[in-house]
């Protein structure tokens, strides 16, 4: 049985499915470098996931040694990480300190965590050999949800996931597998952290796209100069504090009447410009923004697609 399709119920994605050739239905698609296996759902089993939208980011639920956890979807985060407190409450083997995760809002402790079941239902299962896992007490304090789990770019390598925010729905499938009428807007993926070109006040910059952002567009300090030019919509906040549980950063909003993605023209949209740690790019661009259009990404081919959602009857 071929592997599930990914398909959304709107006429203008009417066409969007995965394939692969391998015929089982579960479909044993090697994970490079960590050596997982996952065996995806077959035609039938296959459903899509319902997720939420929590203070801007995605949430939806998964299943870690056979306990439901709460995942948010985030592959600005070069590794997926399980919470601590639930790996040892779910009896995995938890080893000893081994360094730190950096975070944009600070650094923790990590550890080793081995043999991780884990299965998305409706999309599938696997086991992981290996893991960070991390406190995550405090990103759970910032969303305002409890969150056990984070889904990184190590997944989204190896997936094309198809976003729905009309319906609240996203769809897993293997990589590579994406096949979309050349009417959808189709965008190129470029660098280690997947970037792709955004024309500001008509000038090009180049963005990390980041779903685990609840900003519309995040500019550094260097390139707001170099496109801000003449901008004043009159509706500008400078120096507003921005506080987490670490630290306070001063931001300078800017109201921009609009931006483009490719062909597509983006009104009405909110930059916050901010240092960004990251070294390459001119900053990010986030759900806050991708919310309004139904995103297929496909990072392990570099390529996304965006196209507007059709809206629930």
């Amino acid at each position: 049985m071929p592997v599930p399709t990914v398909i959304f119920a709107a006429a203008a994605l009417a066409q969007l499915t995965t394939s692969a050739p391998s015929p089982p239905s579960l479909s044993a698609i090697p994970l490079p470098r960590a050596k997982i296996i996952l065996r995806y759902a077959g035609r039938e089993a296959e459903r899509p996931v319902p997720f939420e939208v929590v203070k801007g980011v995605i949430v939806f639920k998964l299943t870690v040694a056979g306990r439901e956890a709460s995942a948010i979807l985030d592959n600005g985060a070069q590794q997926s990480l399980l919470d601590e407190a639930f790996a040892r409450a779910a009896g995995l083997e938890v080893g000893a300190p081994d360094g730190t995760i950096v975070t944009l809002n600070g650094s923790a402790p990590k550890r080793r965590v081995s043999k991780v079941p884990l299965s998305v239902p409706g999309a599938f299962e696997t086991e992981v050999p290996a893991m960070a896992t991390m406190d995550m007490a405090a990103l759970s304090k910032i969303v305002g949800r409890k969150i056990d789990f984070v889904f990184g770019a190590d997944f989204f390598g190896i997936n094309v996931l198809a976003i729905d925010p009309a319906r609240r729905m996203l769809r897993i499938g293997p990589r590579g597998g994406a096949r979309l009428p050349p009417t959808i807007p189709a965008f190129d993926l470029s660098g280690e952290r997947p970037h792709i070109q955004v024309l500001v006040n008509d000038r090009p910059v180049s963005l990390e796209v980041d779903l685990g952002s609840n900003d519309m567009l995040v500019l550094t300090p260097e390139a707001w100069a170099r496109v801000g030019e003449g901008v004043n919509s009159g509706v500008s906040v400078r120096n507003r504090d921005v506080t987490d549980h670490t630290k306070s950063t001063q931001v300078q909003i800017e109201r921009l009447p609009q931006v483009k993605l490719g062909p597509i023209q983006a009104d009405n949209v909110t930059a916050s410009i901010k240092p960004w740690p990251i070294s390459q790019g001119d900053g990010s661009i986030g759900y806050g923004l991708l919310q309004r259009y139904l995103v297929i990404i496909d990072a392990g081919v570099n390529r996304m697609w965006l196209a507007r959602p059709v809206p629930v009857p």
